[in-house]
């Protein structure tokens, strides 16, 4: 471990970061219509598709409330920005959550669907728009979404994970496995490029490995409970599935070897962050080598890069969001960090984006809304950024 990072608490002055376009792609701006926001984007590994999801509901003293009921909707945008296809798919809440394969021919999207009755939803499409699956069956909102790199696989996180496998052009009509827990599971969720393995957290903050074969769960799993348990967790997993990433509720970071988790579980290495409080999301390259993490701090947010060097945890650098941060992103090398966030209140939010090597920072862009939907294509080359004035926006870095 480094015991004397890089770290700097105060957000360095950076240069704007050049657009780009800019787009309000959900919602009638003119006809005075309030915001849908924009809570999820993807990107496609070469930064020339996006999706992007809206969402909305009403907020009192910084929480949200349920809104009123209109459309909400996935859009599609090519490499200029501009919209190639929209369908509604929710009149209530909107999207939550966006997965996309590596080539962006497949898009899966969950949600609420409805409130009366109450309706989760996931749907998928083909990148021309055409709808492969449509299922509204649990009466939960579905809150993440994980899709193998091939575009086949799908697993989706509610009261249970549902997995979904396509044989034909088609997904099935129903979930061909289900995977539930009696104290329910966290929102999040992560699979394997090839679709194989599947990881997720349950509502303690206990890490899970679901091996998937053909459409089918294997009746064992693999499992590790943290020191101190806790309701919150995110994890991530190397597109190679041989390392996971966790955020724990007490503000550690656990990094597993696939195959030690399976034979003794436990950690490879555990890193505890000074703040004590668990990361708000985190990001981890294919092979495992760097891992990021956002962390809300007393006076904002942090961004943290650490890299697994010979089974250690070696702290890169930390740097400071303005905010609380909602959102961290790397490319497929690590040679850009990107960072979204947001005041608690809603009222304004920023896109951040760093060196990986060394943490400069090398521009922003400062928003009068909250920023919750961020995606970093695998190669680098284009940043997509959506908040709550329903804005959506790419940069184009010098990847």
């Amino acid at each position: 471990m480094n015991a004397s990072p890089n770290r700097r608490r105060r957000v360095a002055n950076a240069p704007a970061l050049p657009q780009a376009w800019s787009l309000r792609p959900d919602g009638d701006a003119a006809a005075g219509e309030p915001p849908r926001w924009i809570q999820s984007a993807v990107v496609s590994a070469d930064g020339q598709r996006a999706f992007v999801g809206s969402f909305h509901a009403l907020t009192s003293r910084g929480h949200r409330t349920p809104p009123l009921e209109r459309d909400y909707a996935v859009c599609a945008l090519d490499g200029a920005g501009r919209v190639s296809w929209r369908d509604v798919c929710s009149r209530y809440q909107g999207v939550f959550a966006l997965a996309t394969c590596r080539t962006g021919e497949t898009l899966a999207a969950c949600g609420w669907s409805s409130s009366a009755p109450w309706l989760g939803f996931v749907q998928v499409w083909a990148s021309s728009g055409r709808r492969l699956l449509r299922w509204e069956q649990p009466q939960v909102r579905i809150d993440a979404l994980a899709l193998s790199a091939d575009g086949r696989t799908l697993a989706a996180i509610g009261d249970a994970l549902y997995l979904f496998h396509r044989h034909a052009q088609e997904f099935p009509e129903r979930p061909s496995a289900v995977f539930k827990l009696r104290h329910g599971l966290a929102p999040t969720v992560a699979m394997s490029h090839d679709g194989r393995w599947i990881t997720t957290v349950d509502a303690s903050g206990s890490l899970y490995l679901l091996e998937h074969e053909d459409g089918r769960l294997s009746e064992r799993h693999y499992s590790w409970q943290p020191p101190s348990l806790g309701p919150v967790g995110v994890v991530r997993m190397s597109g190679d599935s041989n390392w996971i990433a966790l955020g724990s509720a007490d503000g550690t970071l656990h990094l597993f070897n696939r195959l030690t988790l399976m034979a003794a579980s436990r950690p490879v290495w555990s890193y505890p962050l000074e703040e004590r409080v668990a990361a708000s999301d985190l990001a981890l390259t294919d092979e495992g080598a760097t891992l990021a993490a956002a962390v809300v701090s007393s006076e904002g947010g942090l961004v943290y890069l650490l890299h697994n060097r010979n089974g250690a945890p070696h702290l890169e650098w930390v740097r400071a969001t303005r905010r609380s941060p909602t959102r961290v992103a790397l490319d497929a090398r690590s040679r850009w960090v990107a960072a979204a966030d947001a005041d608690p209140r809603g009222g304004s939010g920023s896109v951040y984006l760093f060196e990986g090597e060394g943490g400069l920072l090398a521009g922003v862009d400062r928003r009068g809304a909250a920023c919750h939907a961020l995606a970093l294509s695998a190669d680098g080359s284009r940043l997509i950024a959506g908040c709550d004035g329903g804005v959506v926006s790419a940069f184009d870095t010098a990847a």
